[in-house]
C-alpha cells in the first residue's frame, strides 16, 4: 500500500540531525544548472540579514524568516538576536495576538475558514477545482492526519484550506509547544520591549483568497502547497542547509523545480500566480506600511525568506523606495555570487 501524504512525516523522520544537501534531491549537475538560473533570475539571491539605512540615516534591519519550529530554525546567529532585543519596533508579516475580546472569539470560531451553510452538495474534487486526483487526496490525508476528518475540504472555504496547507506537517509534534521562528522573534522582540507592528492584518489572507475574484489564484495556491505534502526523502535536510547558508534564490529555484515535477507544464503557471500573490503582491503592501517607521529607524523587519530576492523582493523595493540595503553576512552563510 504506497504512503500516504501524512504516512512520511513521522518523528523521526521530521527530525534534522545535520543539515547538508542531499545529492538525490540535489544531483551536482542539477545544483550547477539552478544556481546558474538562481543568479539570473534573482537579483539579491543570496543572504538573510540586510541592513536597512533611510535617506536621513536611521538604521533598521531585514531579516529573511523560516516557517518552522525545529530547532536548528529557532536558533538565530547571535547579531539577529542583538538587534531584536536593541529594536524598537519589530515588525511580522502579521501580529497574531488579538487586540480585544471579540477577536478572540471570531479566532475560536474559525471566522472565515469554513463555507457559509455547510457545504451542501459541493465537493473538493477535481471536476469543481482543477486540481489533480492525487494532490486532492493528499490534502485529504492532511486533514484526516490532524483529526479533521477526510471530508473537511468540503467545508473549508479555499482561504481557510489555503491556510492549513501552509503549515508544515513535521510542526504538528511541537504544536503548543515550540513556536515557528516568527513567532520566536516576535516574542523576543516582546520581551524587550519593542513594539509590534503587523505588516498586515490578520484575516488579510483569507479574506483574498476567499474573494470569488480570487478563486484561481486560491486554487493554484492550494494546488502548490498541496503537491509539496509528500516530499522527496532528503528534502527536508537540504532545504535547511540551503537556508542555513542564505541560498534564498536557489531555494527558490528548487521549489520551481520540484513544483515542475510534480505537476507537469502546468506547474509553472500555478507557481507564477501563487507567488505573483504571496510575495509580489503582498512585498508591495508590506513596503507601504512599514516605510514611514523605517524613515525613523529602530525597526526590525522580519518576513518570509522567499520574500526577500528578486526584482519585486523586498530588498529591490526598499532601494527603489530610496534606501540604502546592504547585506551583512553571516557565519555559515555563502558568499553573494
Amino acid at each position: 500500500m504506497p504512503a500516504t501524504a501524512q504516512d512520511w512525516a513521522t518523528r523521526d523522520l521530521c527530525t534534522v540531525m545535520r543539515p547538508a544537501i542531499d545529492k538525490q534531491v540535489l544531483p551536482p549537475d542539477l545544483l550547477a544548472v539552478l544556481e546558474q538560473d538562481a543568479a539570473s533570475r534573482f537579483i539579491n539571491g543570496t543572504g538573510r540579514y540586510w541592513r536597512i539605512e533611510s535617506p536621513g540615516g536611521a538604521v533598521s534591519h531585514l531579516w529573511g524568516t523560516f516557517h518552522s519550529t525545529d530547532p536548528l530554525i529557532l536558533d538565530l546567529p547571535q547579531a539577529v538576536e542583538d538587534d531584536i532585543e536593541t529594536a524598537r519596533i519589530v515588525a511580522l508579516e502579521m501580529d497574531p495576538i488579538q487586540p480585544d475580546r471579540k477577536s478572540i472569539t471570531q479566532s475560536f470560531e474559525y471566522e472565515g475558514w469554513m463555507r457559509e451553510g455547510g457545504n451542501a452538495a459541493w465537493r473538493f474534487e477535481t471536476e469543481n477545482t482543477g486540481v489533480p486526483a492525487r494532490i486532492i487526496n493528499r490534502i485529504r490525508d492532511r486533514t484526516e492526519g490532524i483529526g479533521w476528518g477526510r471530508g473537511a475540504p468540503d467545508y473549508l472555504t479555499l482561504g481557510g484550506l489555503a491556510n492549513l496547507l501552509m503549515t508544515d506537517p513535521c510542526d504538528d509534534f511541537s504544536a503548543g509547544t515550540l513556536p515557528i521562528q516568527d513567532s520566536r522573534i516576535q516574542m523576543l522582540g516582546m520581551i524587550a520591549g519593542a513594539d509590534i507592528l503587523g505588516l498586515e492584518p490578520e484575516a488579510a489572507f483569507l479574506d483574498y483568497l476567499n474573494a470569488p475574484q480570487n478563486r484561481r489564484t486560491a486554487l493554484s495556491l492550494i494546488t502548490v502547497y498541496g503537491s509539496s505534502l509528500f516530499p522527496q526523502p532528503g528534502s527536508r535536510q537540504t532545504y535547511f542547509a540551503l537556508y542555513l547558508e542564505g541560498r534564498l534564490g536557489l531555494m527558490m529555484m528548487l521549489e520551481a523545480e520540484w513544483i515542475r515535477d510534480e505537476l507537469g507544464p502546468e506547474g509553472a503557471a500555478h507557481l507564477a500566480r501563487t507567488d505573483a500573490y504571496l510575495l509580489d503582491a503582498r512585498n508591495a503592501d508590506f513596503i507601504t506600511r512599514v516605510i514611514p517607521e523605517l524613515e525613523k529607524g529602530g525597526v526590525f523587519v522580519a518576513v518570509g525568506a522567499f520574500h526577500l530576492p528578486g526584482k519585486n523582493g523586498m530588498v529591490a523595493r526598499l532601494r527603489t523606495a530610496g534606501f540604502t540595503v546592504t547585506r551583512t553576512p553571516l557565519p555559515g552563510e555563502a558568499q553573494t555570487p
